[in-house]
């Protein structure tokens, strides 16, 4: 029987044969290709954080021609198959292959970033990429391969081990978590109000938001439909988890802190628990606690998980643990205790003594750090001037142009500020989620050298050749 069906299909496929030569006239056949010619926009990138959304590189070709037995009937491209393919070795060895359907391949600082990384250039290095076209007729046929492009690369340090949680305009970082093992796992607390919206950004490149289907709360999508994340109803300090590799997040909010059994007080405008005790005797310790509401992919914002979350008191930070270990407080007498999110992604404790009149202003008392810095607008890591302490209030600085226009931030490290500036005038500094880049106008240009002075008791700044 097999044999019969055998003989069957060798038939059919003659009967095809013939009746396409009977149809076309002669036969006409594929009888090779003409390689491709590729070229790059660089050949050389010298890569920066500051350029993860650019286009650093692009490479263009034109499709490699399928040569024809017959010149007079030419061979229609659309069987073929065309692959980038890249590699640090001359001979392409563990090159990496992505398949394109256009005849271009523009790359960004963060994919270039990642593909030199990958394929072993290591950071602050310049090393070599070689690129090539691959096309090819089909799986069985052999590949035919364009020139090749080599482009130096310095690849840069990508730090996973923190994530910056965004306001909804995708550029102001309000928040800081932390991957201590670098695992795409990161936690810590932050301050949020009643459906606070924001997203959440890897170093890596990618920006995180929630799943882009109804009902889905609490899941999560770099994809570029994504929506922004958004908080339960509850204002103060939430315990936050990002988890990329299983997409989802969770906030907890700490509702009500407890201090020695007691219910500590929640002074909104501080964004600040405060506790007094009068203590009778040396080294007395103070548990902290709090009664916790739990929302994540499960009770989405429907409702919450209600918890006992205990404390470790180390250092000026508290942990979560199994069970709280005290607040030592070395002599008797009155104090105030406070417990605060720090906008670094951790929660902090400190012991005052005497009593803290929080209601006297509701304002934290003003602390001036020992230095500004001049920061890049969309990462507040990257330092571009350090501005020095003139006097109690002012700081200055110089500072020579990158670029025509150009827009920073400035950083209070000490105090987890960040400075832009007032959308109605440039030169009044804002710590308002809606504040602008601070921004030099066309008097100065890239490559002048100017002094840079602020004064934040006045929250004014100015700039002089």
């Amino acid at each position: 029987m097999k044999k019969l069906f055998s003989q069957i299909f060798m038939y059919l496929c003659l009967a095809v044969v013939c009746a396409s030569c009977n149809n076309d006239g002669d036969t006409v056949y594929v009888d090779g290709m003409a390689p491709s010619d590729l070229i790059a926009t660089a050949s050389r990138v010298d890569l920066d954080i500051s350029q993860r959304t650019k286009v650093v590189l692009q490479l263009a070709w034109k499709n490699p021609t399928l040569l024809s037995s017959d010149a007079t009937k030419p061979v229609t491209g659309n069987l073929l198959k065309t692959y980038v393919e890249a590699s640090a070795s001359k001979d392409f060895s563990g090159a990496s292959s992505t398949a394109v359907t256009s005849l271009t391949k523009a790359y960004t600082g963060t994919e270039l970033n990642t593909l030199a990384k990958n394929l072993g250039i290591n950071v602050n290095t310049a090393g070599q990429l070689y690129f090539r076209i691959k096309a090819q007729e089909g799986d069985n046929m052999e590949p035919v391969y364009s020139n090749v492009c080599l482009v130096t690369v310095i690849p840069y340090f990508v730090d996973m081990t923190k994530l910056a949680v965004l306001a909804s305009n995708k550029t102001d970082t309000i928040a800081y978590l932390h991957s201590p093992e670098a695992d795409g796992v990161y936690t810590g607390y932050m301050n949020a109000t009643a459906w606070l919206n924001c997203w959440f950004y890897e170093y890596s490149g990618d920006t995180w938001g929630n799943y882009a289907v109804d009902g889905h709360a609490f899941e999560i999508s770099n994809a570029s439909d994504a929506w922004n994340c958004w908080f339960a109803d509850g204002a103060g300090a939430w315990y936050v988890k990002v988890d990329t590799k299983e997409k989802e997040w969770s906030a907890t909010l700490l509702a009500q802190l407890k201090a020695g059994g007691n219910d500590m007080t929640y002074y909104s405008k501080r964004q600040q628990w405060g506790y007094y005790i009068t203590t009778t005797a040396d080294n007395q310790t103070v548990a902290i606690e709090a009664d916790a509401k739990e929302y994540n992919t499960t009770t989405r914002t429907d409702y919450a998980n209600e918890k006992t979350l205990h404390f470790a008191a180390a250092d000026g930070r508290l942990s979560q643990a199994e069970s709280s270990t005290g607040i030592s407080i070395a002599k008797a007498g009155t104090y105030t205790i406070i417990v605060e999110a720090d906008g670094s992604g951790y929660l902090k404790y400190s012991v005052v003594e005497g009593k803290v009149d929080f209601n006297a202003t509701d304002e934290p008392e003003t602390k001036y750090p020992s230095e500004l810095y001049m920061v890049n607008k969309d990462d507040i890591s990257i330092d571009l001037a350090r501005l020095a302490k003139t006097g109690d209030t002012t700081y200055s600085g110089t500072y020579t142009l990158t670029a025509n226009w150009e827009n920073f931030k400035l950083a209070d490290r000490e105090n987890s500020i960040v400075y832009g500036s007032d959308p109605e005038d440039l030169f009044t500094l804002s710590t308002d989620a809606g504040a602008w880049s601070i921004w030099f106008k066309d008097d100065v240009h890239a490559g002048e050298t100017v002094t840079v002075t602020i004064d934040l008791k006045t929250k004014k700044w100015s700039y002089s050749k």
